[in-house]
């Protein structure tokens, strides 16, 4: 759809319980190789991806690309 770079920049997917003061649910870098079909050429992490999810969005990007 565009000759522009795509980026993918997600947070944890987690949310922020407000009542219980704490985040709830599953954290991790989402649905990396789905984003890379669509299209996008950078992934990225953003609000609580640590570093051990972006060495997993490494690995699955080199998986998907080659390294």
């Amino acid at each position: 759809m565009t000759d522009k770079a795509v980026v993918v920049y997600p947070n944890s997917g987690e949310q922020w319980d407000a009542g219980a003061r704490c985040w709830r649910g599953a954290a991790g870098a989402g649905e990396v190789e789905a984003w890379l079909e669509a299209g996008a050429t950078v992934v990225g992490g953003c609000c609580r991806i640590m570093p051990a999810d972006i060495a997993d969005v490494r690995a699955r990007v080199g998986r998907e690309r080659g390294p």
